[in-house]
């Protein structure tokens, strides 16, 4: 708790400081410190963050809900606002379309009317000034002679020349449809009556020539033609048209923003609605840029281009878009329907599995989590009732199966830490069967070693003081590891030992004999033992040897190896021979008795340690049995290369001094 506190306080206290150090006026402590909150305050946002991301989402139902919101719930509207941006850029590329075509229209219909006029003022005279909305000035051999007088008194050659080249659209105006050099008899834009754009137009026949100017609204006669609303704009005379310049922005005041009246607009679309939902609002945009104004009179460039703005309904983009004919709208929408409900539907299902998956996932990790946090208790008793056929319920099988088979391995180590703590106890107790008061004195000294490969050994040692002048030393190796042969050793311990300290001492051989007659009363559970028994009289130095089977002794003096080999019979097998060898000790004298754990020693190679070694490492010098002890371990350690021993591993080192 104290540590939690402190863990908050810090950050916090450092926080006030640096707000009070920021808010304290100094120039560059201040800076610095209000960089460096700024910094610790977006820390603590994103560790916050991150904190709530790992809390919400720890559970795995959660995690998938927030997956699928991702994946299924998301994209939905995204896909939605990017249909309607694609839709309405389209919608605005297919207005540009309709005003196109109705411009081409347009001038098509008056060089047609010009070229009709022109007949007839070549043929009939006096022709009319105006016509059907069009105002008409002709020409001979390039003087006016009659006519409305718009155009100038000399023939208007501009209007068949190539045009000036119009400046590059801005970004925010849609292409220009201006051509680099139009053909005679293109129609051009002028100045109106009304002062916004119109169209004129000037054929020759001859020494004949006629222009001919639109005098009507040409923005009306294109939002007809086109079922669009149109609204034409100079750009670039803001003196005639109330356009105020601030920064490179053009704002138009709201007076002459159009030559239209609103209400005339508004009139406009009521008359093609047919609700007042989204579909009847005028929603969808476009502009579009189109060549130079010029003067009728005299060919003068009045502004560098002509703006229109459209504007429509949905419902008309989608009317004009799919059908000319109002009654064959009735089949792309079935088409269109058929597939929003296949659509529909395939998502309906996809929610349904999601669900299903969410909640089912969910409830499987739920009881996985509940049944491994019983096993975490140490409750392996614990099952998942297991309902799927999919991996899920394959992983909960195999939990299952787990738990038992760890319930089975607790009750088999309980069992075997039961085993280990019995072994424990045999081991101690054949550990006290081995001498630890070894006799020591001027006359002769000692050094062991006992490590059984196995819990409890099955090799034996003893060293026993018959009286002031005589012991006997005993080193034996029962056949087999384990309890088996450590209980058999203890047998033999117990046997060699009454038989050795009896009053009347019978000869070695004959207590090999008895012992191997006590080897041979288990018929049922056959062994064999060898052993070696030294007795020594410690005044006169004489040392008698008996061997039943067991491994060479060893003799060491003056930096030699004496190996002394007495053929016998085990214990325990056929042959009941047991030889003796007498030998004077002479004083420094070091006797080696061991067992065939050592000599037998093998490394990775399996190549045994072998008779040889063991003479090798004995030879030379040693000022104690210890040493001896020391050198033979670690020349067999050495061989072994690491390698555990596979054999019990005995040794026992007397030295002799004879007494003055």
């Amino acid at each position: 708790m104290k540590r939690s506190l402190h863990k908050f306080l810090i950050p916090a206290g450092a926080t006030v400081v640096l707000l009070a150090i920021s808010m304290a006026g100094v120039p560059i402590v201040s800076v610095f410190a209000q960089f460096v909150l700024t910094g610790l305050v977006i820390t603590l946002v994103v560790w916050l963050a991150i904190k709530i991301y790992q809390a919400f989402l720890w559970k795995v139902g959660r995690r998938l809900a927030f997956t699928y919101f991702l994946i299924g719930i998301v994209p939905i509207p995204m896909v939605a606002l990017l249909a309607l941006a694609v839709s309405t850029l389209l919608s605005s590329f297919f207005l540009s379309h309709l005003y196109r075509t109705a411009v081409e229209k347009t001038e098509r219909d008056l060089l047609a009317r010009a070229e009709q006029q022109l007949s007839l003022f070549i043929f009939e005279h006096p022709a009319p000034e105006t016509r059907d909305g069009f105002a008409f000035d002709y020409y001979f051999k390039g003087q006016r002679v009659s006519g409305a007088g718009l155009a100038g008194e000399d023939w208007p050659a501009w209007l068949t020349e190539p045009p000036t080249p119009a400046p590059a659209p801005s970004t925010e105006s849609a292409p220009s449809s201006a051509a680099a050099t139009p053909p005679e008899g293109v129609a051009r834009y002028v100045v109106g009556s009304d002062g916004y754009p119109t169209l004129a137009v000037a054929v020759e026949e001859g020494d004949w020539g006629l222009t001919a100017v639109y005098l009507g609204s040409l923005a009306e006669l294109l939002r007809k033609r086109s079922g669009v609303w149109v609204d034409l704009e100079r750009v670039g005379d803001v003196e005639s048209l109330g356009v105020v310049t601030i920064r490179d922005i053009k704002f138009r005041s709201k007076e002459t923003e159009t030559s239209t009246p609103p209400e005339i607009k508004e009139d406009f679309f009521t008359s093609q609605a047919k609700s007042d939902g989204f579909l009847d609002k005028p929603k969808i945009w476009a502009w579009y840029t189109s060549g130079s104004i010029y003067s009728i009179s005299d060919g003068a460039q009045i502004t560098s281009e002509v703006r229109a703005t459209l504007n429509s309904t949905p419902r008309a983009v989608f009317s004009k878009l799919l059908s000319d004919q109002p009654e064959q709208d009735i089949e792309p929408w079935i088409a269109l329907l058929v597939v929003a409900a296949f659509l529909l539907s395939v998502y309906g299902v996809a929610v349904l599995l999601a669900l299903a998956m969410i909640f089912g996932l969910s409830r499987a990790v739920n009881h996985l989590s509940r049944a491994t946090a019983a096993v975490r208790r140490g409750d392996f008793s614990v099952r998942i009732p297991v309902y799927r056929r999919d991996q899920l319920g394959e992983l909960q099988r195999s939990f299952n199966q787990m738990s038992a088979e760890m319930e089975g391995l607790v009750a088999t180590a309980a069992q075997k830490e039961a085993l280990e703590k019995e072994l424990e106890i045999a081991r101690q107790l054949q550990e006290s069967l081995l001498p630890t008061d070894l006799p020591r004195g001027d006359a002769i000294d000692f050094a062991t070693l006992f490590e059984p490969s196995a819990a409890i050994g099955g090799d034996y040692f003893d060293i026993l003081r018959l009286d002031e002048t005589h012991v006997a030393v005993v080193i034996a190796d029962v056949s087999g590891h384990g309890l088996s042969s450590g209980l058999r050793m203890a047998m033999i311990k117990a046997a060699l030992q009454i038989l050795v300290d009896s009053d009347t001492r019978p000869e070695p051989g004959a207590i090999f004999s008895r012992l191997d007659s006590l080897v041979r009363a288990n018929a049922h559970d056959r062994f064999f033992v060898t052993a070696t028994l030294g007795l020594l009289d410690t005044t006169t130095g004489v040392l008698e040897i008996t061997s039943a089977g067991h491994p060479p002794t060893y003799l060491l003096r003056a930096g030699g190896v004496q190996e002394i080999i007495i053929p016998s019979s085990p214990l325990g097998i056929l042959g009941n021979v047991y030889e003796s060898r007498e030998i004077q000790l002479e004083s420094g004298d070091y006797l080696v008795w061991m067992s065939d754990g050592l000599i037998e020693a093998t490394n990775h190679r399996d190549d045994a340690f072998g008779y040889d070694r063991t003479i090798e490492a004995l030879s030379g010098d040693f000022a104690s049995p210890t040493e001896v002890r020391g050198r033979l371990l670690a020349a067999v350690d050495a061989h072994a290369e690491g390698r555990e021993p596979d054999d019990d591993r005995t040794l026992v080192v007397m030295r002799y001094q004879k007494r003055s």
